[in-house]
């Protein structure tokens, strides 16, 4: 499979953005293609690993995200390194991950029993040879959490099979996913999110903050970022009872006092953004289950008594990952002046179902574009020079795609355009100037693959590369000769119209979505086939319908 390397400013959660993730099945085992202080992030511990059980304190997702917070603690180096120094705005550069989805599922017989799927990543060779601390650190979380996904997937199999009452049960899913938060020379910074069902009236989620200092790779405390905690109790319950005046909070202040401490935080959990800091509140942690995720954003510009200022610069352009339906923070002058958005689709009549409204600040734009969708993932995009969009990464029937971008001027939100087929994959979105777009192609096959864009000066992507990288690789098994071109390394054609015998196996990585297909045959050479779409079907390679050449070949409706 080839891995996506992809430059992240911002990603999100997943939530990308993030979310519950898949619980459909999946083929077991694959993989789907995304301080001041001297002490300050140099080694891990346990009080550091920003994570807490909720009420459903014996919930396989607190007992899971404990045992891999312990692994990873152990895990981090313990080799003392100097204290992290400041970096000038202008100077921060950004991150390169491969990130990779893990797919594992439980059976009996043909019963199914168990689905689970988690992220893995790791820094690239470049980056890592630059920040080697982190880049074990990662290597070392990417592992454990690895390790402790298929032991649960072993464990709860079991469960499930022990509890399997036939039609009506419901299969276990256990669930992780990364949603980056920051990602560059200052920190790295992911919210992870965990999702487990085991039975029972709902399934239990779990909000963990991770925070590493890029340059001592060392997992962050609370008080590296805000050294003095002691106003942080009256200042989250004040902000909470504002935010959330109908949840029925029961000991609020004791609660928060608890999750403080008494010196590091330890018991919060958060992320460091670009310009503030969130903390996170999972259902049933200091509320009822069903008021579900509780936050808290602190502009650095709104307390910046509070703010260690190694971690308060920002670069001069970034994106954030915003979540529909939410009010957050974006900031249009790049720091200083936090104005609240809300992203929606109205649902409430058929009529008006898909309907894009957006909230900035006080006013209310609503857009009734062609398309009707059910779900979006916002993206807030600064620039450098003054300009602000709103990327909508759409999606609607049979998984359609769609991006839609919006300019911010002021206090006005003008539609500027839309690019059909393409949305932020798992990965989520990146920097401006260099991510990635998913698109569904049907070349051979229906898969989905993936190709790299900037943002151009009127605000739309534009693509960097005029193929597209295949998310998964497409196993096909030929049934009579196919005739190709032998491509060399850098894909140029070393030698035309060969002969491949039946029986050889094809991997397909990349295409141009219209005319051919790459494919890594089964002894190692590449090989271009050229594809007639003509009117959509039947497909034709060398004049011959594919349908009579391949075994393999799967095309969604």
């Amino acid at each position: 499979m080839r891995k996506k390397w992809i430059c992240f400013l911002t990603a999100c959660t997943m939530v990308l953005s993030m979310g519950c993730a898949r619980t459909g099945p999946a083929e077991s085992g694959t993989s789907v293609s995304a301080s001041s202080n001297a002490s300050s992030g140099t080694q891990a511990s346990s009080s550091a690993n920003n994570s807490t059980t909720s009420s459903a304190g014996t919930s396989k997702a607190s007992q899971t995200a404990s045992a891999v917070n312990s692994s990873v603690s152990s895990a981090v180096t313990d080799t003392p390194t100097p204290s992290p120094t400041a970096v000038p705005s202008k100077d921060i550069r950004f991150l390169h991950f491969s990130v990779e989805y893990q797919y594992l599922t439980g059976k009996d017989g043909e019963n199914f029993l168990y689905s689970g799927r988690y992220p893995s990543f790791s820094l690239s060779d470049e980056d890592a040879s630059k920040y080697a601390l982190l880049g074990t650190s990662l290597k070392n979380y990417s592992e454990a959490l690895d390790a402790e996904m298929k032991s649960t997937k072993d464990s709860l199999t079991a469960e499930a099979r022990a509890a399997y009452s036939g039609d009506d049960f419901s299969p276990y899913y256990y669930n992780a996913a990364i949603d980056f938060k920051r990602t560059d020379s200052v920190a790295a910074s992911f919210l992870e999110t965990r999702d487990s069902y085991t039975g029972g009236a709902h399934n239990d989620t779990e909000y963990t903050g991770r925070n590493f200092n890029t340059q001592t790779g060392g997992e962050m405390k609370l008080t590296d970022v805000i050294p003095d905690i002691s106003t942080l109790p009256d200042f989250l319950t004040g902000k909470l009872q504002e935010k959330y005046p109908d949840v029925p909070f029961t000991d609020l202040q004791k609660n928060i006092g608890d999750l403080c401490g008494t010196t590091d935080g330890s018991g919060l959990k958060w992320t460091l953004g670009y310009y503030d800091l969130t903390f996170y509140f999972s259902p049933s942690a200091i509320a009822p289950y069903a008021s579900g995720l509780l936050t808290v954003t602190i502009p650095f510009s709104q307390k910046p008594e509070l703010f260690n200022p190694l971690y308060t610069t920002a670069p001069e352009s970034c994106v954030i990952a915003l979540r529909q339906g939410e009010t957050q923070y974006i900031y249009p002058d790049g720091s200083s002046t936090a104005v609240e958005m809300t992203v929606n689709l109205a649902n409430d009549s058929e009529e008006d179902f898909g309907k894009r409204i957006i909230t900035l600040g006080t006013d209310t734009f609503t857009f009734n574009e062609d398309q009707s969708v059910y779900s979006v993932v916002p993206y807030f995009l600064h620039f450098s020079d003054g300009r602000n969009y709103l990327y909508l990464s759409c999606s609607g029937d049979n998984d359609y795609q769609s991006m839609e971008v919006y300019q911010i001027e002021g206090e006005n939100v003008s539609y500027v355009g839309n690019l059909g087929n393409a949305g932020a994959g798992e990965d989520g979105f990146i920097d401006p100037g260099n991510f990635s777009l998913s698109s569904r192609l049907d070349i051979l096959s229906t898969y989905g693959g993936q190709r790299r864009y900037h943002i151009a000066n009127d605000g739309m992507p534009a693509a960097d590369e005029d193929v597209y990288h295949l998310s998964e690789g497409l196993q096909l098994t030929s049934k009579a000769d196919v005739v190709g071109d032998i491509l060399d390394g850098q894909y140029q054609v070393a030698e035309k119209d060969v002969t491949v015998p039946s029986g050889t196996g094809f991997t397909l990585s990349r295409t141009d979505g219209e005319t051919f297909a790459d494919a890594i045959l089964s002894d190692g050479r590449l090989l271009r086939l050229y594809v007639d779409t003509g009117d959509g079907w039947p497909q034709t390679v060398n004049g011959q319908d594919i349908e009579n050449l391949f075994d393999g070949l799967r095309f969604a409706g």
